[in-house]
């Protein structure tokens, strides 16, 4: 029974003990109308049952009265008692025609009663005559006037007794009404008693049908929203209400969140192993960088040296190539005065020969002379052949100063392309450098972001670590 259902039974039933609760006074307020019309009607009868019993008494008296003031003669109890008592008799039989004046019967008795009553005094005061006449006219008299009393006092006895008749009636009216109105108020009272006893029932056990289930639910949120709820476990809501409708859909909720979290916890394991290895990647990564910047750094700067060095080695090769057009000069300038130093000491030759030869007269004169001259003409002999032996050196140093010109030259060339090579190499360096210094500042933000990752995925594993699936913490 789903809780509408509940509760519309539970207002339907409140609401017939309240309408019952509010039924009971209202039939109990009614029959105590009835009940009081009835005792008042009652009370009416006693009343009119008194006073026909006040008015048998007073005919009475005044029957005794007459009677007695006729047998003694004495008028004076006549007027004193007997009238008295006749007055309060009419007046009394007055009151009862005034009380029966809707009531036909007894009004046309009581008329015919107070019709009587003249006839019974004068009846009476007959027989006070009679009595002073003579006795046996006051006992004819007596037999008439007790004959006339008699008769009004059994009609007052009649009436007297009709009415404690219908007093009864009236009376077991009342019992019966009020027994009928017990009865009632009992019934109806157990009957409300009952069901409100049912509905406290019924309220129990749907505040439990509410209150336990939401309760279970509550605390398996709470859990959940704590971050340490056992995913395996499942709501154990039994029937086909509201809450029972809600605890199911949880239950597939907590499912689905079971699936979902230990996926996110598969993927949170492999997510924080990823991050390590990026971190690391990311910090091998950027020392090799920071390594490839100082090198590409040393390299530039060698670069540069090696293009300063290679311009002055071009600018060497100038000069030496320079100076070696200059040696080659010099050494064809040297060549022509060697040959010409040659000539110069062929002719010398000859000329200390010829020189030999007239000495050779007068060697006789200075034999040392001779031996001086002769050693001349050896020394310039052997001048002469240094003189062509420098000659043929002189030819052999122009021919390698010559190939030293072409190598310097083709130094100087190659020089010259290995600078622009080598400014070609540092400005490639120098990319190279910005690209290393380009690539060392992502590296640096790569490990940020690794160190970030590394770090969500350690909470990421600490918020899914909070969860348990089925005795297994996760994280």
């Amino acid at each position: 029974m789903s809780i509408a259902k509940k509760l519309l039974l539970a207002l339907v039933m409140t609401c017939t003990i309240v309408t019952i609760c509010v039924s009971i006074p209202l039939l109990t307020v009614h029959a105590l109308r009835v009940v009081q019309t009835n005792f008042q009607e009652y009370m009416g009868t006693q009343t009119e049952v008194g006073l026909s019993q006040e008015f048998q008494i007073q005919v009475a008296n005044v029957w005794q009265f007459i009677t007695d003031a006729s047998l003694t003669k004495d008028k004076a109890v006549i007027d004193k008692e007997a009238r008295p008592a006749y007055d309060a008799s009419l007046e009394l039989v007055n009151r009862l025609i005034e009380l029966n004046k809707d009531d036909e019967a007894n009004l046309a008795r009581l008329k015919a009663m107070q019709q009587a009553l003249p006839t019974m005094w004068q009846t009476g005061t007959r027989m006070f005559a009679a009595y002073g006449i003579s006795q046996a006219d006051g006992d004819k008299a007596m037999e008439q006037y007790d004959t006339a009393c008699d008769q009004v006092i059994r009609s007052a006895a009649e009436f007297t007794a009709i009415k404690i008749k219908g007093a009864q009636g009236q009376m077991e009216s009342v019992t019966e009404l009020l027994s009928r109105l017990a009865k009632r108020v009992t019934t109806t009272g157990s009957a409300a008693a009952a069901m409100g006893v049912f509905v406290i029932v019924l309220m129990i056990l749907l505040r439990r049908s509410i209150v336990v289930p939401l309760r279970l639910i509550l605390e398996e949120v709470s859990g959940l929203a704590r971050g340490n709820g056992d995913l395996s476990q499942r709501l154990n809501i039994r029937g086909s209400d509201e809450i029972a409708a809600i605890g199911s859909r949880l239950n597939d909720f907590i499912e689905k969140l079971h699936g979902i979290i230990s996926k996110v916890s598969d993927s949170s394991v492999r997510l924080a192993s990823s991050a390590e290895e990026l971190q690391a990647t990311s910090k091998e990564m950027l020392q090799t960088t920071s390594e490839l910047s100082s090198r590409s750094t040393l390299l530039t700067t060698a670069g540069d040296e090696m293009s300063a060095t290679s311009g002055d080695i071009a600018t060497s090769c100038q000069h030496a190539s320079t100076n070696a057009s200059g040696a080659s000069d010099k050494a064809n300038q040297g060549s022509v005065v060697v040959s010409e130093s040659i000539a110069a000491m062929n002719l010398l030759a000859e000329s200390v020969q010829d020189a030999a030869a007239t000495v050779e007269a007068i060697q006789n004169e200075t034999k040392d002379a001779v031996d001086s001259m002769h050693q001349s003409v050896g020394q310039v002999a052997q001048g002469s052949r240094k003189a062509e032996e420098s000659g043929r050196s002189l030819q052999e140093i122009l021919v390698i100063i010559s190939e030293v010109t072409d190598q310097i030259s083709q130094i100087a060339i190659a020089s010259e392309e290995q600078t622009a090579t080598t400014r070609e190499i540092s400005s490639n360096v120098l990319s190279l450098n910005g690209l290393a210094q380009h690539s060392n500042h992502a590296l640096q933000e790569t490990s940020s972001v690794a160190d970030d990752v590394s770090r969500q995925a350690m909470e990421l594993k600490l918020l899914v670590g909070q969860f348990s699936l089925g005795g297994m913490t996760l994280g």
